[in-house]
């Protein structure tokens, strides 16, 4: 057994092993889980759930290297615009699909066209026996077609000071410190994924106006899994993984910021990364 089964068969309380596994599982589907988080989290977005097809046709296309990629303000207006769509308009697109997506059978590798059985077969899987046993999320609905909520069962989207919306008090707080407005074509990204939270307490840390930037979409593509921010200078930021591989942003292009803050979102990015249960920093 490795490191990773360890840590989830020694760790004793519930919630936190809940936190655990859904950061591996988050590793494993690339993102996808967090991309699902932050659409739900962001009440801007005024989506309370996500269903199946929604959670196929739109949030898998988020930041995904394929011939259709979206961001994830393109995705909720698609979702958006696919809900209102009366129920048979709804039911005639996925019989359509279900046509259409025949893969050549020649096509070992199914580059050139999905089976849409196999993919519909993958996220329900995925429902049931992944973003279920997570502790961010629970499930209802028929087994043709779930819905994805936000969990109330364990205290970290149900209470008072969570109902206001931390998250987007948080990002409030980054536009105002870095005197920036919003951007068509730009996102708030977490530099240390939420995901990769282990606890309430930690989660709150993570969810920090210092552990964002406001990137482009195109560079947001590039991001996935670059935990340490390093310094820069008033041209540019630099992100790097666990593998040391680095990505620059170039100021005013690809990240908006304000260069006076650099030092406290190093700062922060260190804390974060050294001493990741300590709340002493949560406001």
């Amino acid at each position: 057994m490795n490191d990773n089964g360890l840590k989830v068969i020694n760790e004793k309380d519930i919630i936190n092993r809940k936190f655990i596994i859904s950061k591996f599982v988050d590793k494993f589907l690339n993102g996808c889980i967090e991309n699902l988080l932050e659409v739900l989290m962001d009440q801007d977005n005024k989506i309370n759930y996500i269903n199946t097809y929604e959670y196929m046709f739109f949030i898998t296309a988020i930041n995904f290297e394929s011939n259709f990629i979206l961001t994830k303000s393109e995705a909720v207006s698609h979702i958006k615009e696919y809900r209102k769509l009366s129920r048979t308009q709804q039911k005639s697109i996925t019989e359509f699909l279900k046509k259409n997506m025949i893969p050549d059978k020649k096509d070992k590798k199914r580059i050139a066209k999905k089976d849409f059985h196999n993919w519909k077969n993958e996220t329900d899987s995925l429902f049931n026996n992944f973003l279920s046993e997570t502790v961010y999320f629970n499930l209802v609905g028929t087994k043709e077609c779930k819905r994805i909520h936000l969990s109330t069962k364990n205290g970290l989207f149900n209470d008072e000071q969570t109902k206001l919306n931390r998250s987007l008090q948080e990002r409030q707080k980054y536009m105002k410190n870095h005197n920036i407005k919003k951007k068509d074509g730009f996102e708030l990204h977490h530099i240390i994924p939420l995901l990769w939270s282990t606890s309430k307490t930690h989660f709150k840390m993570l969810d920090n106006w210092l552990n964002m930037i406001y990137i482009d979409a195109y560079s947001h593509r590039k991001v996935k899994q670059h935990i340490t921010l390093n310094k820069g200078n008033n041209q540019y930021l630099k992100l790097s993984d666990s593998c040391n591989k680095e990505i620059y942003l170039k100021k005013d292009k690809n990240v908006l910021y304000n260069y006076k803050k650099q030092k406290e979102m190093l700062d922060k990015n260190r804390d974060l990364r050294t001493k990741p249960e300590e709340d002493n920093n949560i406001e």
